[in-house]
């Protein structure tokens, strides 16, 4: 039972899970929008949104450290503490956007095109 769980399990152990994020979170980066199903958008939303509260928050040597655990690839890292760090400075939250594209062909899911503000 999910009795007060909040995390989305999305059909996957811990390990795949954060490894997942990871991923996601490092193609979102690099590629500014990245394409996947509605129910891993949202998980990635929370997970790359506080991404960006690290970059902006900490110091820049101390959020890289941070970041370098939560991605991979040190590029995806940098672009992340100079990059946007100043795009979103004024900002509060809310960096992301989530675009449904309809069901996917082959097995009706969800699909949502995630891009940054």
């Amino acid at each position: 039972m999910r009795h007060r769980s909040s995390v989305r399990q999305l059909g996957r152990r811990r390990a795949a899970r954060k490894s997942l994020l990871r991923n996601l979170a490092t193609d979102l980066i690099n590629k500014k929008s990245v394409t996947t199903t509605l129910a891993k958008a949202k998980s990635l939303r929370v997970y790359a949104e506080k991404l960006v509260t690290i970059a902006k928050t900490k110091p820049a040597e101390q959020a890289q450290r941070l970041l370098q655990g939560k991605l991979f690839g040190k590029q995806a890292v940098k672009s992340l503490v100079t990059n946007y760090k100043k795009a979103y400075q004024n900002r509060s939250g809310g960096y992301l956007r989530l675009t449904k594209l309809g069901p996917r062909s082959g097995d009706q899911s969800k699909m949502v095109k995630v891009e940054w503000l």
